[in-house]
């Protein structure tokens, strides 16, 4: 047993920063993993074994667990987004954002590429071989997020003026939770949901989710992680 444990002393990264940027970069990889997973499924399947809810339940379930395995050693920003912002406030390094940016990204291609290998053959049936960005096999959407056609542009302004409003009550939300429950924590990792891709609206197709499963899996989450 300590032969072992001395084995896998040694085999441990020392290099703190290197650390914090492969914590990065696997805490990424699930959040993806699972949210594009869950929509490749219902995607593919034509809602036969999944529905809406079920990308919804997939991304959260994706950042929540991307923040427990990333958030004891780098904090579990887990969005370029995130990172900018704490450097913008002073609670992270500017030296340390362009390699958390790119090892974020690279999670997120590593991701992205496993679960087109996984569902290859199920993309290619429900296509039919043909790869759409829009129409009635579009598989563009497992991958990314964007306008749906009938979107306009003073839709999509007002959707966005809509969001801004629901982000000042969840910055209100956060704030009052941070002050109750994270009082005596540094840990910056609350604020992943507020970022993560499952915000979007169901304008902008993909991962978005209704506003009452965004601020219970928030609360939720918010929960989890104070326990």
């Amino acid at each position: 047993c300590q032969k072992m444990e001395r084995i896998l002393r040694k085999c441990r990264i020392q290099n703190q920063l290197v650390r914090e940027c492969l914590a990065e970069c696997l805490g990424v990889y699930i959040l993806i993993l699972f949210g594009c997973g869950s929509v490749a499924q219902v995607t593919t399947t034509r809602n036969q074994k999944g529905e809406y809810l079920s990308i919804n339940l997939g991304f959260a379930l994706g950042v929540t667990l991307g923040v427990y395995v990333s958030r004891g050693v780098s904090g579990a920003h887990l969005n370029p987004a995130v990172s900018l912002s704490l450097c913008a406030l002073g609670r992270h390094s500017w030296f340390k954002l362009p390699f958390y940016i790119f090892f974020q990204l690279l999670g997120a291609f590593l991701a992205a590429a496993t679960v087109a290998l996984q569902y290859y053959e199920a993309i290619q049936s429900y296509s039919g071989g043909e790869l759409t960005v829009s129409g009635p096999n579009a598989t563009a959407g497992i991958f990314c997020t964007f306008p749906d056609e009938y979107l306009s542009l003073l839709g999509g302004f007002i959707d966005q003026v809509r969001k801004i409003g629901l982000r000042i009550v969840e910055v209100i939300l956060k704030a009052l939770l941070h002050k109750l429950i994270f009082k005596n924590s540094n840990c910056v990792c609350y604020t992943v949901p507020f970022v993560c891709p499952i915000l979007s609206g169901p304008e902008e197709g993909g991962g978005g989710c209704p506003s009452w499963l965004r601020v219970s899996g928030r609360c939720w989450g918010l929960w989890s992680m104070s326990s």
